[in-house]
């Protein structure tokens, strides 16, 4: 129940990501909650489970989103490696880890992406236009990220379902 609950979760996700929240902007730029929660399930479950989430979330919204399929995928790949992979390391009791993670990961999305737009061709040569989209992103990311996870730990429990044996309400 676990795992379809959190597979539900992202399918949402990348569906409100794709769809309604283009209308929610400032100056251009959408939070990208995807992200969100794949950084709070790879923080907070097993590592095949978090990969699996991750290229579900990555084929969804290649799908739905871009031209080119493969950059979602690789992207969130990566960002759900890295934090499986540093998540022991972490002292998950302090906010300022989950706010340099979603900076981190927002920057990791947006590099990935640009070094791949760069060698299919598309101009990404604008730097100042694209890092001021990449900074209103990341702060977007980190004031939604704690309303996420609060409504995601809210969802476990409405169905009565355990999400980690000791997961910390940040």
């Amino acid at each position: 129940m676990k795992r379809l609950l959190m597979f539900l979760l992202i399918f949402f996700g990348v569906i409100l990501q794709t769809t309604l929240l283009s209308f929610f902007n400032i100056r251009g730029v959408t939070p990208n909650i995807v992200i969100l929660l794949l950084i709070i399930f790879s923080l907070n479950s097993d590592f095949l489970t978090s990969m699996t989430l991750g290229i579900f979330a990555g084929i969804l919204t290649d799908f739905l989103m871009l031209n080119t399929i493969g950059i979602n995928i690789l992207s969130y790949f990566i960002i759900v490696y890295i934090c499986n992979l540093l998540r022991n390391e972490m002292d998950l009791d302090k906010k300022i880890v989950y706010v340099a993670t979603v900076i981190v990961a927002t920057l990791i999305y947006h590099g990935i992406t640009l070094f791949i737009m760069f060698f299919l061709g598309y101009d990404v040569s604008n730097f100042y236009y694209i890092a001021e989209k990449i900074i209103i992103q990341s702060i977007m990311n980190v004031l939604l990220f704690f309303c996420i996870n609060k409504f995601v730990l809210f969802i476990f429990r409405v169905f009565n379902v355990k999400f980690k044996e000791n997961i910390n309400e940040i």
